[in-house]
Formats: structure tokens, C-alpha cells, sequence
């Protein structure tokens, strides 16, 4: 389907017959008209930004957040981060140094018991996935004004690894490659900090061997080695492009009012059509109780929940696996018995005797196991931040919100939202649950004998992971099948149908505005819209037909 208008044809027009200039002048918006120009003129997409239209007149509209306090917090994540590299340099170069000979691992304060380093794991995993979202947040801003500059931006939520920009590096198939393997390599580099020591026989190293657990140096090195590539990425992203980026607030109301700022035109007579029938003409429609879900308004998602699904799928498969595994031991050597012990080493699997490269080979080794894992967790953030962005437009419902707002923190969005919580509390749990399944084991058989690596699999921790990726899996069908109540037309995000649904961009002086019913309007048909005054508007007549217009 052939765009009708764009960015640059928009800015073009507007120069020609309108002297009428964007209310705020500020930096990032003039200089937006310098990107406007680069923007192709046709596109071929379904759900494409599609009526640009110059005749859009900025003069009742309110300026839009430019999100310096959310920029502020994104560039304390990519400091936090830098600082975290440094930190992983220096105790891997220690590790490696200062170590037992040749084992490039450091004995931990902890070394009597499992408890407090599984304790420490889960911490290092929470700080690590702080740290990547907020890389994640620098990249999926980048994106999304990347594609606006091309005339490709459809939604305020896009899957930024799988979604690439044509004019901007930082956002390339190439660069999102990167991205996404570095932020593999990182989550599998923090499953194996910890390594388990075991002595076999009597040493005389001048550091001794003992019982217990090691702070994996090479682990180490390559976790500073894969968040150095993600920050790397975001730091471009800041030094080079971050003045185009007209607003660092991911709220949908303020990014849609951005593009309307910006030539994204009003469709007349569209009060009652949803993002699923953003293509269908402006015609008299009834509300409906219920709106359609997200899964069957945005393609997209109904793939990321099959893709939820593959998780569980894989780890059933894998805790199978392990025990017909031990079973057919314990058929074997009767004296191997069951038990129900947290670090109970169902299976066993011998490594190389190669020192470093083993402990590279075993970093690799998880990152392949980890790899749907992580791909499957950004997949999902497609659907809960969806699901955010439709229920900040739903908060605009006269008759049970209470007032939707243009100006929000992300941090407080997300914060607030359980759903964001719920995600984040996943990725934490299911990749320390994947460390913790996966145990490497170093044996010390004596001073002169080269050191004996295991990948020791427990089975306990694998039926966890098992229950924790049904449970996401679950967790993502229910959000992507809910339909949201009420006649108030669904988003999710998409651009160009809140700038149809939205007639009237004012707020008060809380920030706020609200949708009812506006009365019968100019063609006689009644009309739907958003008011800043929410007594001038009324519950929507559920047997009346809406295509009115303002």
C-alpha cells in the first residue's frame, strides 16, 4: 500500500503555505527539518504513518515532553555501565594474576557454602539486566526516530533487534547483529562467574587448592567484553545522533503529539476505528464492549507468543533429557541414588583440559543454550511494552480513567507497571536459574596434573527453570490475548490511529485529558473525541453509530 505523504513532503508543504512554525521551538525540533529532507517518498507497508498532512495547524497544541529527565537516567545507565566494565577488567585481571597457577580462578570468601554465592549470582544478574535495559532503552529511542526520519515508523514499540533502520549505522542489521550477541554473551559470561573447586589429591602449590567456590576470571573478561560492545553501540548512539532524537519520553500519547508536531495529520470521521481497522474507510461504526487484542491487531505479536511457547518446549525437552539420563545410571551403579538436593549433579559432562580455552569453550557453550533464552525475552518485551502503551491511551476513558497524561517519567512507567516488573523480575530469575542449572566444576587432581573440567547439571534447578519459562510463557499469552473493556477504540501504540482518535491535543492543568462523546457532530453522525474538560464530555451511547468529526 503506497504512503500518501511523508516527513519530507509534510516539512516541504508546510514551508509553501504556512507560515505557521511548532510551538515549542526548541533545539531538537528545528533541527529535525535537516532529517525531514532525507526521508524516502514512498513506502510499502500495511500499518504505515499514512495522511502526513501539511494543512495540520501546531496552534492548539501543547508543547511535547522532550524527556530530559528520562534522558538524564539513560545516560546514568551508560555511565553505571562503563564504571561496571572497568570493574570486571580489573577483578578478571586479578583473577587471572593473582589465582592458582595456570587456573585463571580466585578463591571467594564463600567458599564453604553454595548459599551466598547463589545470593551474590542472583544480585550480579539484577544489576546486570538494570544496566542492559537501560542500553536498550538508548537503542530502542535511536530506532524509533530513525524510522520516523524514514518514513517506517508505525508503532511506539518495536522489537529493535529484529527491526532495522536504512540511514542510520547505529540501528543496522549489522549493528543490531552485534547487539544481540554481545547481549547473549553477557548473560551467559554471568551464569558462569562462580566455578566449583574440588580437590582430588594432595597439592603443593604455592597457592593452594580447596573445596569451594572460584570467581571465574576468563567468566569475567568476557562479560566486560560483551557489555563493551552494547555500551560501545549506545555511546555512538549518544555522541552522534542523540540531537535527533526529538523526544527520549517512550510515552505513545507524547511520541504520536511529537509526529503531529511534525505533519502527522488528524483522518476525519475515524472516532470509532481501531488500529485493526486502520485501513478500512471512514464509515458510521457501533462501539463494541470489547476491544480486539493485541494479537489480533498487531502482526507481530502473535509470532513472539509462539516463540514464548518454544521456551518451555525446550527446557521440558532438556529436564527429560537429564532424567532418563540419570535413570539409566541408576540402573547401572545401583549405589548412585535420588535426591531432591538443590546441587545435586544429575548429569555430569566431561571438558577439555585445555585451561583457558576450556573456560572460553564453556562461556560459548551457555551462550548457545542461552541464546533462545534471551532472543525469547526481548521478544516478549514487544508485548508488555504494547501492552503499556495501550493502557496509558486507556487511562484517557471518561467514565473510569483518570485522565491520561503526556508527560510521564519511563522510569515511573515502568516502575509502576506491573507487567514491566513482571518482565524484569523474569529475566533476572530464568537467567540465574540457568546459571544455576549449569554448574562448571574444576577438579585439582594434583600439583603436576593438568586440572579436570565438568559441566555439572542439576536436576532440581533445570525443573525450576522449567516451571519459570511456563510460567513467562503464560504470562505472555494472557497479555497478548486480553481484550481490553470498554468502547474506547484500541492502539496499542500505533501513530497514526491515536492521531485519529485524538482530536483535540489540550490538557489541563494537571496534564491531563480524557475521550467521551462529544454530541452529534457537523454531519449529523455522533462523535467521539478527547476534551481536556472532562465535564464536556459524555458516556459513549453504545447503540449510537460514531464517524463524526471535530
Amino acid at each position: 500500500m503506497e504512503v500518501e505523504g511523508n516527513f519530507q513532503s509534510a516539512a516541504l508543504n508546510r514551508q509553501r503555505r504556512t507560515s505557521l512554525s511548532i510551538v515549542d521551538h526548541s533545539e531538537a525540533e528545528n533541527k529535525m527539518s535537516g532529517y525531514l529532507r532525507d526521508s524516502p517518498s514512498n513506502i510499502e507497508n500495511e500499518y504505515l504513518l499514512k495522511t502526513l498532512s501539511p494543512q495540520t495547524s501546531t496552534s492548539r497544541l501543547p508543547d511535547f515532553d522532550c524527556g530530559r529527565t528520562t534522558k538524564i537516567l539513560a545516560y546514568c545507565g551508560l555511565v553505571v555501565t562503563w564504571l561496571l566494565i572497568a570493574c570486571c577488567i580489573t577483578f578478571g585481571v586479578v583473577c587471572i594474576v593473582k589465582g592458582p597457577a595456570s587456573s585463571y580462578l580466585y578463591p571467594t570468601a564463600m567458599a564453604d557454602t553454595s548459599r551466598g554465592v547463589e545470593v551474590l549470582a542472583l544480585v550480579v544478574n539484577t544489576l546486570l539486566t538494570f544496566c542492559l535495559d537501560s542500553l536498550g532503552f538508548i537503542h530502542g529511542s535511536s530506532l524509533r526516530w530513525a524510522l520516523a526520519r524514514e518514513g517506517r515508523l508505525q508503532h511506539n514499540t518495536n522489537l529493535r533487534l529484529f527491526k532495522s533502520a536504512q540511514n542510520q549505522p547505529q540501528n543496522s542489521w549489522l549493528a543490531n547483529s552485534i547487539d544481540g550477541i554481545s547481549l547473549i554473551i553477557c548473560y551467559a559470561a554471568t551464569s558462569q562467574l562462580f566455578a566449583l573447586g574440588i580437590v582430588v589429591a594432595e597439592q603443593s602449590d604455592p597457592l593452594p587448592w580447596f573445596d569451594g567456590y572460584y570467581v571465574n576470571g576468563v567468566a569475567l573478561l568476557m562479560l566486560a567484553g560483551g557489555l563493551a560492545l552494547k555500551a560501545s553501540i549506545s555511546s555512538w548512539i549518544v555522541i552522534s545522533s542523540s540531537h535527533a532524537i526529538l523526544t527520549w519520553n517512550s510515552n505513545p500519547l507524547n511520541s504520536a503529539l511529537t509526529l503531529v508536531h511534525n505533519g502527522l495529520g488528524h483522518r476525519k470521521n475515524r472516532c470509532m476505528l481501531s488500529v485493526k481497522q486502520a485501513n478500512v474507510p471512514a464509515i458510521p461504526t457501533r462501539p463494541t464492549r470489547k476491544q480486539p487484542s493485541s494479537t489480533g491487531s498487531v502482526r507481530s505479536v502473535r509470532y513472539v507468543v509462539m516463540f514464548a511457547w518454544t521456551l518451555p518446549t525446550l527446557a521440558l525437552g532438556w529436564l527429560l533429557s537429564v532424567f532418563f539420563i540419570f535413570r539409566r545410571a541408576t540402573l547401572e551403579y545401583p549405589a548412585v541414588h535420588f535426591s531432591w538436593a538443590w546441587q545435586f549433579d544429575a548429569v555430569s559432562i566431561n571438558l577439555p583440559r585445555k585451561g583457558a580455552l576450556t573456560l572460553i569453550l564453556a562461556v560459548l557453550f551457555m551462550a548457545a543454550i542461552q541464546a533462545a533464552q534471551t532472543m525469547c525475552l526481548h521478544a516478549v518485551e514487544l508485548i508488555v511494552n504494547i501492552s503499556r502503551d495501550e493502557k496509558a491511551w486507556r487511562s484517557a476513558a471518561c467514565n473510569t480513567g483518570g485522565g491520561a497524561r503526556l508527560q510521564t517519567s519511563a522510569l515511573s512507567s515502568a516502575s509502576l507497571s506491573w507487567e514491566n516488573m513482571g518482565l524484569f523480575v523474569a529475566k533476572t530469575v530464568l537467567h540465574w536459574l540457568m546459571g544455576q542449572a549449569v554448574i562448571i566444576e574444576v577438579e585439582k587432581l594434583g600439583t603436576d596434573e593438568p586440572m579436570v573440567y565438568w559441566f555439572n547439571m542439576g536436576y532440581l534447578p533445570i525443573l525450576a527453570y522449567f516451571v519459570g519459562a511456563l510460567l513467562l510463557a503464560i504470562f505472555t499469552t494472557a497479555l497478548a490475548f486480553r481484550r481490553p473493556k470498554g468502547p474506547q477504540p484500541a492502539a496499542y501504540g500505533h501513530f497514526q490511529t491515536l492521531a485519529d482518535l485524538i482530536d483535540d491535543w489540550m490538557v489541563d492543568e494537571k496534564g491531563r485529558f480524557w475521550w467521551g462523546d462529544k454530541g452529534v457532530g457537523e454531519n449529523g453522525v455522533r462523535h467521539a473525541g478527547t476534551s481536556c474538560k472532562k465535564g464536556e464530555l459524555g458516556y459513549i451511547d453504545m447503540d449510537a453509530s460514531y464517524a463524526g468529526s471535530r
